[in-house]
Order: structure tokens, then C-alpha cells, then sequence
């Protein structure tokens, strides 16, 4: 049990800023600091020391104080789709809410309960079961183990039901400060607004800052998907068909159900205010600071984004995200066999309008209905995969060609916007030619007409975007691209170097101990030394050396090759001056 008092006592340590969110100060958002002022002095509190926005569906405070003892870092933390997606009584009453916690002494008790469990339940696993698997100590050990088990299951239950029944104390607390009325509707739209923002994310958000491409106010984008009725009816028709799950003794919230019901049974004085959007609380402008959306981006995405204006930035992630969808059709049209071969995997229109000019239009459905194509992108129905398909291949050959844009769908594929009469003559042919050739046929010589390539593949590199109108291709990212790249360069330039040096340096080491020392020069042998006594020298050889060039003898041979010198030190004059007795040898 000694680690759980060693837990205890680190649970009043200070733990930091939770990753992934960015300060926002009072010259930034200072209507924003006014109403959290004002709301702590109504709790009865004080405010926190530093606001940070976040990238969750969520709002929460921390207060690092040391078991309460004495005042600490307050931090308050607000999630970005609270922002764009609440009304503004419906932000003052979470905001509300989570000073309470602070009032009431809750978010200490909170921090170290949370951190007890998490002992426990580490202390189990790593202080008892090691020496629990230790030979004739695992039976032993059997005991205590089975004793801290039960305990820490005991700890989290009465924990977490003190952690439930505080939720109820500040859900109190600020129903009597801002108003019921605005709290339940608070609580009851954060599960929409979250579902929502796991849509926007996955189908815009996330692929575009992964392209370099973010928006410059990405509030205003979020609230335009939450203001669109056809979104709102499929929204609400998704939350009926995924109800609240069933909350155990084990969750630190309360069910919805009976929050909302403890609040109507509240009797408050404050008046509902008016309907402004929650992000007017930021500034007169309702955006947030420049500083604020590039840093949580670059946090998201470890790297440079090139903001856009956020209309342009949803045209363009809506061409993305069809884009992506046309890439996914390699697979059903790989099911069917083709008379025109393929030398690349991506899909063209020219494929698609082989098959119906053919009147294989069943067979390429088949072949869409088998793969599930769309249906978990945009939850098509069967009898509209191909003339959705149909549909974004034409669309996109057309915005390649400059012809058309694309415009932004919250329930479905992007709806294409024709540039020109001929355009739109040629994308109104889609619905015909799924199901009639002859109509496939006009459809090819209108996109002729229009100057589309049908045979060039729809699937273009993600995260790029080019534009062929009047012969020019421009890049979409190409600002963000030389911005990375100048830093790639930057921090290249160092390491470049390093190699360089080292690969020249391992050159000469490998040079050096590569070469071996030269041998000594052999000894000359003199040409008498091989006669011996009374035995006339061999008259010059008389043979003509060849014409052509011949090998130099190599000075790489061993000692054992070099001939001894002889015997005597005599001159080879000295020795016929002996034998002749003349002195110039005659």
C-alpha cells in the first residue's frame, strides 16, 4: 500500500497543459475573459489564470493547487465546435458549469481521486503480479493481490458516484446563475454538435490540413455544415436512430436523461437571452485571433498550412474528397473485364462509358453493389452508386477542364456547378446514360465538344489540385509546398554537410589502408654472373623484337623470383684482365 500514499502525494503535482491546445489571452478574445470574469464572480469564485482552446467537443477546468490548500494555476479549456456550433447563453451556461467545479472544490477532490484509481490499478500490475509469478511465491502472493483487486474496484465505484453526484451540484449552480432552459439545451446539442464535427473532420478538416490547405476561419466553416437544414434534418434523424448508450457505475457523468430531468424540475428567475452564435463572445467579429487556428492546425498536422478563404477552402475540399471517392473505383471496375486494357489502376470516364456504350450498365452496378462503393463515404443506397460514380467522373473531367466547380454537399457527394451552357448540356446526360447506350454515346461526343480527355484517370496525388483552364496548370499547395520545402532545406543544410565530411574522410581512410608499401628495387644481376669458369659468354641474341607494343614487366614479384649475386665481388674486367692477361680483355 506504500505506492498508493506515494500516489496520493504526487496527485496534487502540477501536470501542464493538455497537449494539443493553445492559449488565447485577453487582448485576443476580450469579450471572451469579460463573460468568464463576470460568470466566477456570480459562482463565487475566482477566474481561472489562462484560457485554452481545444480541438474537442468539450469544456473543463484544472486546478493544479495542491490538494486545495493554497491558490494554483486555474485553466480553463473551451473546445473550438462548442464555439461555432452553441448559442451564447448555451456557452455561458457550460462555462457556468464548469465554474462551479471550481466552487465548489470539485476539481481537486476530482484530480486526486482520478490519479488514486490509476495507482491502484498500476500498483496491481506492476507491484504485486511480477512477484506474484516468482516460483512458490505466486501462491503466497494469491492474498494480497486478490485484496487490492477488490479494493481498488470498491475505490472507483465510490469514487465515481461522488464524481456523479458533483456533475448534479454544478449543473445546479449554473441553472440558477444563467438559466435551465439554456443549460438543457446545451447539453442536449453537444452530442449532435460532436457527431457533426466527427463528419466535418473526416470529410473535410482532416484531409486538407494533411494537403497543407486550412481555413481562415474555421468557425464560420463548421457553422455554415450546422446551418444547413438538409444537414440539421440528417443529423437529428441520426441521433433518434443512436440513442444515448447505457451508462454504468463506472462512468463519471450521469445519463443525460436525468440531467435534463433534475434541471426541469429548477426554478430560475434569469430570462433566456437572445440567439447570437456563441462565437461572438470571442469579438465584434466572432473569429477567432490569427494566431490561435494555425497553431492548433500545425499542432494536428506537424506541419506549414496555407490558409484559404474558407468558401474557396470547402470548394476545394469538396474536389478533394471527390477526388478520393474516384480513386476508390479501381476496385469494382477491376471486376470486369475490358476491351480497352488499363496500364494504370486509377479510373477514367472513358471506362465507365465503354461499359454503357456496350450496355454492360448491370454489370458495372453489380460490380459497384458488390464493393459498397459510396456507402460508407455517404451512405448511398444501391440504386444510386452508379450515377453518383458516373456523375463525379464527369464532374471532375469537366473542373479540370475548367469547365465547372464544385460545390459543397453536407449529406452527399458535391454538386457540380456547370461554367457554361455546354457544360451543363454534357453533365445532364449522366442520369440518361446509365441506363441507355445511345445516351452514353452523346454524352462522349458532348465532352468532346466540352475538350475533355476521357481517357486521362481521375485520380490525381492527394492533397493536389491543378487547374487546366486556358492551358495553364497552377498548384494549389504550392505555397504551403515551398514554405516546407525552405524548411527542409534549412535544417537539410547541416546534416548535408556532415556527410559530405564523413564520406570523404572514410574515402581516404579506405585509400590509405588499401594501398600497400612499394617494394625495394630488385638488385642488378650482372650478365657474366650466370658463366661459370672457362666457358665463353652467349653472343647477343639476334631476334627482332615484334611491332607492336608489348606488356611492361609488372615490379609487383616476389624475393623468391631475384637471382643471388655471386660468390665473388670481382668486375667482370678485373676477371678477363686475369684470364687474358691483357689489360683492355682483348
Amino acid at each position: 500500500m506504500l505506492a498508493v500514499v506515494h500516489g496520493l502525494r504526487a496527485a496534487g503535482k502540477p501536470i501542464g497543459p493538455t497537449p494539443g491546445s493553445v492559449p488565447i489571452t485577453r487582448g485576443q478574445a476580450p469579450e471572451l475573459w469579460r463573460t468568464v470574469t463576470e460568470l466566477a464572480e456570480r459562482v463565487g469564485t475566482a477566474p481561472p489564470s489562462r484560457i485554452r482552446l481545444t480541438m474537442d467537443t468539450n469544456a473543463a477546468v484544472v486546478d493544479e493547487s495542491p490538494f486545495g490548500s493554497r491558490p494554483g494555476a486555474r485553466r480553463m479549456y473551451i473546445g473550438l465546435p462548442l464555439l461555432a456550433g452553441l448559442e451564447a447563453d448555451q456557452l455561458r451556461a457550460v462555462l457556468a458549469h464548469e465554474l462551479a467545479h471550481y466552487a465548489r472544490g470539485h476539481t481537486w477532490i476530482a484530480a486526486m481521486t482520478h490519479r488514486g484509481s490509476v495507482l491502484l490499478h498500476n500498483a496491481r500490475r506492476d507491484r504485486i503480479e511480477p512477484f506474484a509469478r516468482i516460483g512458490s511465491l505466486t501462491i503466497s502472493l494469491g492474498g494480497p493481490r486478490l485484496v487490492l483487486s477488490l479494493y481498488s474496484r470498491w475505490y472507483d465505484l465510490l469514487s465515481l458516484a461522488i464524481r456523479r453526484r458533483q456533475e448534479f451540484e454544478a449543473d445546479a449552480i449554473a441553472a440558477r446563475i444563467v438559466g435551465p432552459e439554456a443549460l438543457a439545451e446545451a447539453l442536449a446539442s453537444i452530442p449532435e454538435i460532436a457527431l457533426a464535427w466527427r463528419d466535418f473532420q473526416d470529410r473535410f478538416l482532416t484531409p486538407m490540413c494533411a494537403a497543407g490547405r486550412a481555413p481562415d476561419d474555421l468557425l464560420r466553416a463548421f457553422a455554415e455544415m450546422l446551418a444547413d437544414p438538409e444537414y440539421r434534418s440528417h443529423l437529428e434523424s441520426r441521433s433518434a436512430d443512436s440513442p444515448e448508450p447505457t451508462r454504468s457505475r463506472h462512468d463519471s457523468h450521469p445519463p443525460l436523461r436525468d440531467r435534463l430531468a433534475a434541471l426541469a424540475e429548477i426554478r430560475s428567475e434569469s430570462a433566456r437571452g437572445g440567439r447570437d452564435p456563441a462565437r461572438a463572445l470571442l469579438n465584434a467579429a466572432g473569429t477567432l485571433p490569427s494566431t490561435t487556428w494555425p497553431a492548433l492546425a500545425r499542432l494536428r498536422t506537424q506541419r506549414a498550412q496555407i490558409s484559404r478563404p474558407w468558401r474557396a477552402w470547402l470548394r476545394e475540399a469538396t474536389r478533394l474528397e471527390t477526388t478520393r471517392a474516384l480513386g476508390e473505383l479501381a476496385t469494382p471496375v477491376g471486376l470486369i473485364a475490358t476491351a480497352r486494357p488499363r496500364s494504370r489502376p486509377a479510373v477514367s470516364s472513358a471506362d465507365f462509358l465503354e461499359l454503357l456504350e456496350a450496355g454492360r450498365g448491370r454489370e458495372l452496378s453489380a460490380a459497384l453493389r458488390a464493393t459498397t462503393w459510396g456507402h460508407r463515404r455517404w451512405g448511398l443506397a444501391e440504386n444510386d452508386q452508379l450515377p453518383v460514380a458516373l456523375g463525379s467522373l464527369v464532374g471532375h473531367d469537366l473542373v479540370t477542364a475548367g469547365r465547372g466547380t464544385w460545390q459543397v454537399n453536407w449529406v452527399g457527394p458535391g454538386r457540380f456547378h456547370p461554367a457554361d451552357a455546354d457544360a451543363g448540356a454534357a453533365y445532364a446526360l449522366v442520369g440518361p446514360a446509365v441506363s441507355d447506350p445511345e445516351a452514353a454515346h452523346q454524352l462522349r461526343t458532348r465532352l468532346d465538344v466540352c475538350r475533355v480527355d476521357v481517357t486521362q484517370p481521375a485520380a490525381t496525388p492527394s492533397g493536389t489540385g491543378t487547374d487546366r483552364r486556358n492551358g495553364r496548370t497552377t498548384t494549389v499547395r504550392r505555397a504551403a509546398d515551398e514554405s516546407t520545402t525552405s524548411v527542409h532545406r534549412t535544417r537539410s543544410a547541416p546534416i548535408l554537410v556532415g556527410v559530405v565530411l564523413l564520406s570523404v574522410l572514410t574515402w581516404t581512410f579506405v585509400r590509405i589502408s588499401d594501398t600497400s608499401p612499394e617494394p625495394d628495387p630488385p638488385v642488378p644481376v650482372s650478365p657474366y654472373a650466370r658463366h661459370t669458369a672457362g666457358i665463353e659468354p652467349s653472343p647477343p641474341s639476334t631476334l627482332v623484337p615484334p611491332a607492336g607494343p608489348t606488356a611492361l614487366p609488372s615490379r609487383r614479384f616476389t624475393v623468391d623470383d631475384v637471382k643471388p649475386p655471386p660468390p665473388f665481388t670481382l668486375r667482370p674486367d678485373e676477371w678477363l684482365r686475369r684470364r687474358t692477361g691483357s689489360p683492355e680483355g682483348q
